[in-house]
């Protein structure tokens, strides 16, 4: 399970990203519909850019460092363990979850402003949504993983 779960939200970060830096080069050529400044130069863009760009590299930065610690520990212990799979897997999961919040937001500016005439960019969600329905994505085993840190009795399928 932990690596569909990782496959996967690379999948996400990738399609995400390409998506992202799809956006942010339509914005700096683009003029908007009601005004004559260019897309970056509008906040509400400005802030969806630099929010989404935090929340992939967080996303991101939090898959890399889990597979490090689980790595270390798996060589150490010659075994991974269920406290490994549970770090595994919030991590993908939050990452899944950001890589689709991204590409919907994205998305829905750009459709705001009339700006998209691409598809490019509606494949794209179509390609995060259907990583979005994995199981690898669903609140079940994100459930499960909340619990275990608290002594809860963990339904280890998922993990």
């Amino acid at each position: 399970m932990q690596l569909y779960a990782v496959g996967f939200s690379c999948v996400g970060w990738g399609v995400s990203r390409a998506m992202l830096d799809a956006f942010i080069d339509l914005a700096k050529s683009k003029i908007q519909a009601w005004s004559s400044n260019l897309l970056r130069d509008n906040y509400a863009v400005q802030y969806l850019i630099g929010d989404s760009d935090t929340a992939w590299k967080a996303a991101r930065a939090g898959v890399d460092l889990a597979l490090d610690n689980v790595w270390d520990q798996v060589q150490a212990a010659g075994v991974l363990s269920l406290n490994d799979k549970t770090r595994i897997r919030k991590a993908t999961n939050y990452a899944i979850h950001i890589s689709h919040d991204m590409c919907h937001h994205v998305l829905h500016q750009g459709e705001r402003d009339g700006h998209f005439q691409s598809p490019a960019f509606e494949r794209r969600v179509w390609d995060v949504n259907s990583v979005f329905q994995q199981t690898q994505w669903r609140r079940t085993p994100f459930e499960t993983v909340r619990t275990y840190p608290l002594g809860g009795a963990s339904d280890c399928r998922w993990l």
